[in-house]
């Protein structure tokens, strides 16, 4: 199990759903929306993308156990991507595949106990971000690593939410940049080692359009990388070690019998008379 009080070697198992009290909110119906929306052209080409990149960057990441916070595209779309032996997706909404059934903003995961932790889009759904950043940290074992997803408000993303009543991607609280997370990261001694940038393709649902464009993201990368549609960071959480300071003893003057006693060092006005 992966709860509070219990030992931390005992991992929850892949497959098994645990429930840990209420949730707050029903995303069941933003769920649904934006899982219509990963089936798109669109949505499929970004998640197919998406899934390179985090197989990419957890090819040199090793541990024991991942932990996925949040649901994006299939329950096993990102989980079995990690050199982990165990792996376990959390998520506010019961479905299969996930392990554990809570709020990214109250993690009932054992702290210390997670070798890597993945949040895709996760701050993004989240009406608590700094919490759920709060709580990845804690979870984390020293040297561990985040890997996380976001969309770039001022990439064509952004832009194209602007012009959306009803949000876009279905159900987002709210867009963050890369540098505001970068901030968010360091605050809490999560070191960014890596960064992508990509998704520079304009947000039309057409697999034609989508087919033409296919070049753009070298291109894209290349020469307005800050104009991206999204951004991958990979941060690993920094380690503080203690540094034994040793006590500077100095020997101050006292009074015997009405006279200034001798130090053992002469004094600087000592030095000058002489």
């Amino acid at each position: 199990m992966l709860l509070k009080n219990l030992p931390k070697p005992k991992l929850i198992a892949a497959g098994h759903a645990v429930f840990l009290g209420p949730v707050n909110r029903d995303p069941s119906s933003i769920q649904a929306r934006t899982d219509d929306w990963l089936q798109t052209s669109l949505g499929s080409a970004l998640l197919e993308r998406e899934k390179a990149l985090v197989g990419d960057a957890l090819e040199s990441i090793f541990g024991i156990q991942l932990l996925q916070v949040g649901a994006w595209g299939a329950n096993d779309s990102f989980v079995g991507l990690g050199n982990t032996r165990r792996a376990a997706l959390v998520a506010p909404q019961a479905a299969e595949g996930v392990s554990i059934r809570s709020e990214p903003s109250r993690l009932g995961i054992a702290s210390d106990s997670v070798d890597i932790v993945l949040l895709p889009h996760t701050l993004e759904y989240d009406p608590a971000p700094h919490d759920v950043l709060r709580e990845v940290e804690r979870v984390l074992v020293g040297e561990g690593h985040l890997v996380l997803l976001g969309f770039n408000p001022v990439g064509p993303v952004g832009l194209r939410r602007l012009l959306s009543f009803r949000g876009y991607p279905a159900g987002l609280s709210r867009l963050y940049t890369e540098g505001r997370v970068r901030d968010w990261l360091k605050l809490l001694g999560l070191d960014v080692v890596d960064a992508r940038r990509y998704f520079f393709t304009a947000p039309v649902n057409s697999a034609r359009l989508q087919q033409r464009l296919s070049g753009i993201e070298t291109v894209g990368s290349r020469y307005w990388s800050k104009l991206s549609g999204a951004y991958m960071l990979v941060a690993r959480k920094r380690v503080f070690t203690l540094t034994p300071v040793r006590p500077v003893w100095s020997r101050r003057r006292g009074l015997v019998g009405g006279l200034a006693k001798p130090s053992a060092m002469p004094s600087r006005r000592q030095g000058q008379s002489r």
